[in-house]
């Protein structure tokens, strides 16, 4: 390329991005990091623990049921 195209295309580079006005966060994310950091626990819904039920007595009440699930898998 020569460096007409160069011109171009920077000029094209520059109209087809618009230039950042604000390049600073507006609060400060660092507080937040520190509650995830403090707070290690794992949240499980209450319907998990459900759906988990349901599949151990459908496992034991039907022991077929077991090749279906395994299968779906």
């Amino acid at each position: 390329m020569n460096q007409s195209h160069d011109e171009q295309f920077s000029k094209f580079v520059r109209n087809a991005i618009e230039p950042m006005s604000e390049q600073e966060l507006q609060r400060d994310l660092w507080p937040q990091m520190l509650l995830k950091l403090h707070n290690p626990g794992i949240y499980v819904p209450w319907y998990d623990w459900v759906l988990t039920a349901l599949v151990a007595i459908l496992c034991l009440f039907v022991p077929e049921a077991v090749l279906g699930l395994l299968l779906n898998l």
